[in-house]
């Protein structure tokens, strides 16, 4: 019973924040990472989510290679993992509405996730527009007819009924679910049979596009700049012209609305620099487990031998260097 009364307050609360009507208010909508396998669930709960121990269940099933899992009981938070295999960390997911409930410790949570030589594999960002800012009949139709430009190499547009006709709305999606960079343009509205205009506009990032978001978020950069910057470097909805060079076609007013007054922001990979919590990152999940076999066998003396060899390599390093 005290779980339901939690599934409740939690509906509510979820009820509440997407009724808010703001327009332009951008929020987190899914989060996932990994973090080594060292760190234990009880600290993954305690101190990275900032959750309760007793409100997860655990089950003897995963997805992706994990066994096992670690279910919150009303909240869409899910910890994964495979003891078999350490080196495959453990797997957080925080998906849709669990975001939205803890949308102001987001911050933190991804502060912690560092902390602990976490990765991030996946990020989705969102607007909903309540103010009929975005038409879908409007974007629905420019993406089938071409007129817009940017990074991305395709589109789609679905329409979505239910087995009684139903209309379920559009959903315009640009780019490869594959890839790094996905956009997907839908209406929220007729997916949640609300007589309101509700269009969602998500951003999904993915691998080292999902880092580097996280990175600028920790620098200190507002969620709302990141994502209409990025949107803005990737895609422009356009009026079409007989120029056949598009990078010279007018901006669509309503997409310039939309958008607002933000630079791009490039959100691709940026050039590989070795540093030492890098470095300290890649032995934790390739080399902990090797590491532990060895201390195993060895003891004390494997990692005299470490250093020794780690300063025999570091003489003729700078040897080679003088020499230049």
């Amino acid at each position: 019973m005290m779980h339901e009364n939690k599934k409740e307050e939690a509906h509510r609360s979820v009820t509440t924040i997407n009724n808010m009507g703001v327009h332009n208010t951008c929020f987190i909508h899914w989060l996932s990472f990994v973090v080594p396998e060292i760190i234990n669930i009880v600290t993954i709960i305690n101190r990275i989510l900032g959750l309760k121990c007793e409100d997860f269940i655990e089950y003897n099933n995963g997805i992706n290679g994990y066994t096992t899992s670690f279910k919150h009981s009303f909240l869409e938070v899910c910890i994964y993992k495979n003891t078999n295999m350490p080196n495959m960390g453990n797997f957080i997911e925080i998906k849709g509405s669990a975001c939205e409930l803890i949308q102001n410790d987001i911050y933190r949570i991804c502060s912690k996730v560092k902390k602990h030589l976490g990765k991030f594999s996946r990020i989705d960002i969102a607007v909903d527009d309540y103010d009929g800012v975005l038409d879908i009949h409007k974007i629905y139709k420019s993406s089938k007819h071409g007129d817009w430009s940017g990074k991305f190499r395709k589109t789609s547009q679905i329409e979505s009924n239910n087995s009684k006709g139903d209309d379920y709305g559009k959903t315009i999606t640009f780019g490869s679910r594959r890839s790094n960079t996905f956009l997907r343009i839908y209406d929220k509205g007729k997916q949640e049979k609300s007589p309101k205009h509700w269009i969602r506009c998500e951003l999904e990032l993915k691998k080292q596009n999902a880092q580097n978001l996280i990175s600028l978020l920790l620098d200190g950069i507002d969620l709302r700049e990141i994502y209409f910057g990025i949107l803005r470097n990737y895609i422009n909805f356009k009026i079409a012209s007989s120029d056949t060079n598009k990078s010279r076609w007018k901006i669509e007013p309503w997409w310039e609305s939309f958008i607002g007054d933000i630079n791009k922001i490039k959100i691709g990979s940026p050039p590989k620099k070795q540093t030492i919590e890098g470095r300290m990152d890649w032995i934790i999940n390739q080399c902990s487990l090797t590491f532990y076999e060895l201390h195993q066998e060895y003891g004390i003396s494997l990692y005299h031998q470490l250093l020794k060899v780690g300063a025999e390599k570091q003489m003729r390093k700078k040897s080679r260097i003088a020499l230049t």
